[in-house]
């Protein structure tokens, strides 16, 4: 799979910091996760469908995947990208 970017979905009920810091922590949903909840393009309107469903706004942070592959594990038999070590 190739993939440039990959994107933080942050609801307006939780903004990030502004200016944005080079590393963000993980929100309380990915702590209870265990991983930083990220989607790839495609994957962005469908994650907003299931999880921000009750959103009408949310913040889209776009990151450069060669910046935080090395941090990056596929789920087995899935498309979706989360990031390990508690920060981004």
């Amino acid at each position: 799979m190739s993939v440039n970017f990959v994107y933080k979905i942050v609801p307006l009920s939780s903004p990030p910091p502004s200016p944005l810091p080079c590393s963000l922590s993980p929100s309380d949903l990915d702590k209870e996760h265990g991983f930083i909840h990220l989607s790839t393009a495609k994957q962005i309107l469908g994650t907003l469908r299931l999880v921000f469903a009750d959103e009408t706004r949310v913040y889209l942070l776009k990151i450069e995947y060669k910046k935080v592959e090395k941090d990056i594990k596929w789920e087995e038999g899935s498309c979706v990208p989360g990031a390990t070590g508690g920060m981004l």
